[in-house]
């Protein structure tokens, strides 16, 4: 299950990759820092929080334009046979900057 900071939950892998993918597929290049992680484990699960901070180039005729999030990563982790697994992702937005347009997007912020 997730949520990236749009107040709709989603379930599974496909779901998870065809959000991001409608970011990323009409993106330039991006880069993504996680940072001030903390973990807490309680026996077979944990929360783990951590800063990010994310910038979106645009590309083509958008090159010019970027796109900054900024926010944190909830997670809920399960240990499993195969080992840790999130079963749950909470993405906060904090504030972003610049263009959307950067990803692709119609809209502008203004």
């Amino acid at each position: 299950m997730f949520d990236y900071a749009e107040g709709v939950e989603r379930k599974g892998l496909t779901q998870m990759r065809t959000r991001i993918s409608g970011f990323l597929v009409n993106c330039g290049p991006t880069h993504h820092l996680l940072g001030s992680i903390i973990v807490e484990v309680q026996g077979n699960t944990a929360l783990t929080k951590a800063y990010i901070q994310s910038r979106h180039q645009g590309m083509g005729d958008r090159s010019n334009l970027y796109f900054d999030a900024n926010g944190e990563y909830i997670d809920h982790w399960e240990r499993r046979d195969v080992g840790w697994r999130i079963v749950k992702r909470l993405a906060v937005s904090m504030f972003t900057e610049g263009d959307p347009r950067a990803m692709g997007s119609d809209q502008s912020i203004n």
